[in-house]
């Protein structure tokens, strides 16, 4: 059968979930709440790759079926579609459930994110999921359809069986998948930390705050992907008679904290994704000869010397998984870097680099990171988090930039506004454990935004256009494509030129507009003219001007 093992990261998720849940049995403090903001984050990062993960296998199915057209391939392509439509219903169940919990408890964007705007409101949820209305508990209800959704994974599993009921090669899978499938039996009343019985709705959701919710829901639908990826597995494994052949293999690596305070241990596994609990690899750590690999996994003799520069240590593999440690000193940016060797059955070595890095925080713990990407754009406000660790309030955080400004928002939120390409330094000074305390400055890269695309009244350019297409519009607008920032563009001038056999004609326009010399120009074009925008000049945010490079000529047709 398909190995049904979670991964490391699977088991990492689920124990945070765990460890959380428990504590809503505790005061609900602002820490809690921010905890479940970070582990509903992580959920969600990994509901998102998992499915990624499960269009690849129906991506697989489908080449699988075109080499083996039969009988069977009609079966199993109605068990993959039917399982599909069962995992789209039940994702689609609960995200309602998850946007009426926001519509009632109420939303705001923050950083480009949607969140809760009282995340610590109690009675949402609860009156939602675990207070009878009209005759039902909604909460009853969910746990009774995640029941029913559980049985039908269980019947694909039953349907999609190739061994023979009655032979000696029978296996009732249905019965095995049953005991390991994420997608657990949601038993109808349980046991609280009080001994006193809870239905499962007023378990999960009773006095619960809307992000927890959130973060309970989100879990469901965990559970449902990763049920969704072993039932895929299963009836892969049972089409290809038993056996998958996965052509991509990549060293992964876990590590719970990637930002540590100096004197901290750092830890991280590594393990191989597509065969997490073999034994048969082993994993060294050291710099490695990168003309070797070009990034690549390589064929390897046992023969052969493994390909690192220099010294390098064997780590122990226990459990499909080896574990790196180091004590994290000194401050800034540290790395490590090694090679993962896989055995193959056939004889001989798969080798897989790996490369990671990890931040180490001053002893205090002060962190500054764009909100959204790695640099600062001119002209544009950009969203920046600061987090100091052990100050009382954000009121004893100090922050400065060394061009252009930064507006603190509250929470940690800073606006940054940038005045010129190049580098931007940010300062900050805090008073930690009532000692004031300047932290090492912080260097940015600050970037132009990307020259607009030039469009006839939003509509794209064409090197071939009928008169009539370019007579529908009065000018020129420039727009920014693929661009996380909103930004505005002002078109300031450019010139007009026409050819054809007879002439070349040339006249200037100011602003984005046709003058009326220009409409008059455009009216006049005829079949194999030859349009020309050139000189075009616009405005960006920074209230800068700048020349769009290159000509646009458009014949027309």
């Amino acid at each position: 059968m398909s190995n049904t093992k979670l991964s490391p990261r699977q088991k990492m998720i689920n124990m945070m979930y765990l460890v959380l849940t428990a504590l809503l049995a505790m005061n609900v403090s602002q820490e809690v709440l921010n905890a479940f903001k970070i582990v509903g984050q992580g959920i969600k990062t990994s509901n998102s790759l998992s499915q990624s993960r499960n269009i690849d296998y129906y991506s697989s199915f489908q080449e699988w079926k075109l080499k083996n057209p039969s009988e069977d391939a009609v079966v199993f392509n109605a068990l993959f579609n039917r399982t599909k439509e069962t995992t789209d219903e039940a994702l689609a169940y609960i995200e309602a459930i998850q946007n009426e919990i926001k519509d009632k408890s109420g939303v705001k964007i923050e950083n480009n994110e949607e969140v809760f705007k009282h995340a610590d409101d109690l009675n949402t949820a609860t009156k939602l999921l675990s207070t009878e209305q009209d005759g039902k508990v909604k909460g009853e209800e969910l746990r009774m359809y995640l029941g029913g959704l559980r049985q039908q994974y269980l019947d694909i599993i039953e349907q999609g069986n190739q061994t023979l009921i009655g032979s000696e090669n029978y296996q009732d899978y249905k019965t095995v998948y049953a005991s390991v499938l994420p997608l657990k039996e949601q038993e109808q009343n349980i046991e609280g930390l009080g001994k006193e019985k809870k239905t499962w709705a007023e378990f999960n959701f009773g006095n619960v705050p809307v992000i927890a919710s959130d973060v309970i829901l989100e879990k469901l639908k965990n559970d449902i992907i990763n049920t969704e990826t072993q039932v895929l597995d299963f009836l892969l494994e049972q089409a290809n008679g038993g056996k998958i052949d996965f052509d991509i293999l990549e060293a992964k690596l876990i590590a719970p904290k990637s930002y540590l305070a100096s004197g901290k241990e750092y830890e991280a596994e590594i393990f191989i994704s597509a065969a997490s609990s073999s034994n048969r690899f082993q994993v060294f750590i050291g710099e490695i000869d990168k003309t070797y690999f070009d990034g690549q996994k390589k064929q390897f003799t046992e023969s052969e010397e493994l390909p690192f520069l220099g010294d390098y240590s064997e780590l122990e593999v226990e459990g499909g998984k080896a574990k790196f440690k180091e004590i994290a000193k000194g401050v800034g940016s540290k790395s490590y870097e090694g090679i993962l060797r896989l055995k193959k059955p056939n004889g001989g070595y798969e080798l897989y680099p790996f490369y990671a890095d990890y931040e180490v925080a001053p002893p205090s713990g002060m962190s500054i990171s764009p909100t959204m990407m790695n640099v600062l754009y001119v002209g544009v406000d950009n969203p920046i988090s600061i987090a100091v660790n052990g100050v009382k309030s954000d009121a004893d955080v100090k922050a400065s930039i060394s061009q252009g400004s930064l507006q603190k928002n509250g929470n940690g939120q800073y606006i940054a506004r940038v005045n010129e390409a190049g580098t931007a330094s940010i300062n900050v000074s805090a008073m930690v454990n009532d000692r004031n305390e300047s932290f090492p400055a912080m260097e940015f890269r600050v970037m132009n935004i990307p020259d607009p695309k030039i469009s006839l009244c939003g509509y794209a350019l064409k090197n071939k256009m009928q008169k009539s297409e370019i007579l529908a519009c009065n000018g020129l607008i420039a727009q920014t494509q693929d661009f996380v920032f909103q930004s505005k563009f002002e078109v300031v001038s450019f010139d007009v030129i026409v050819k054809n056999a007879m002439q070349t004609v040339k006249q200037s326009n100011s602003g984005p507009i046709y003058n009326q010399e220009v409409m008059n120009m455009l009216k006049a074009l005829a079949k194999k003219d030859v349009l020309v925008f050139d000189n075009i000049l616009v405005k960006d945010p920074a209230k800068k001007n700048r020349k769009i490079s290159g000509s646009i000529f458009i014949e027309l047709i």
